[in-house]
């Protein structure tokens, strides 16, 4: 799946039931978690590029101590290289049809699966991973000044991420 199909179906498809629920979804949490001491705000982007000291933060935050072999452990249990072994495991399409079961219930119209593509990257090289194309950008771009930027004045996605950052390193 690319990122642009990621984008397309998880997160502005009418599946996703209103589309631009997302940005909804950051802003009510960055609302929810702002000045509590017991949240610990970690981003994606960092847990990629240095597991390490992320993994520490985790475990010092539940206060409780890894050894070598545990973040050894996790750090392998982690990786794409065995998720994409263990998919099933990931795979949230069991999860999406039992609320969309849910939501024709309520609805009071028939249930009718909607297809899916799997949620892990295909290919040996990952050669997707990052690359979101432009037009999701774009469309990124505008639902964050209309929820998240508005509401909290940071101006983009990286602004927001490095504030947060370095108010959890005080």
């Amino acid at each position: 799946i690319s990122h642009g199909d990621f984008y397309r179906h998880w997160v502005m498809s009418p599946m996703a039931r209103y589309p631009g629920l997302w940005w909804n979804v950051v802003t009510s949490w960055l609302a929810g978690a702002r000045d509590q001491t017991n949240c610990l705000v970690l981003f994606y982007e960092s847990l990629l590029s240095d597991l390490g000291p992320n993994l520490d933060r985790v475990s010092e935050f539940l206060g409780v101590r890894l050894s070598a072999e545990e973040k050894a452990r996790v750090t392998h249990l982690s990786s794409f290289e065995y998720m994409s072994t263990q998919q099933a495991k990931y795979d949230l399409h069991g999860l999406r049809e039992d609320i969309q079961r849910v939501q024709a219930a309520i609805r009071g119209v028939p249930y009718c699966p909607t297809p899916a593509p799997p949620l892990v990257f295909q290919g040996p090289g990952r050669e997707t991973a990052g690359v979101f194309p432009q037009w999701a950008l774009d469309d990124m771009d505008t639902w964050w000044r209309l929820s998240v930027g508005r509401f909290f004045g940071y101006t983009d996605y990286a602004h927001m991420r490095s504030s947060i950052e370095a108010a959890c390193r005080k």
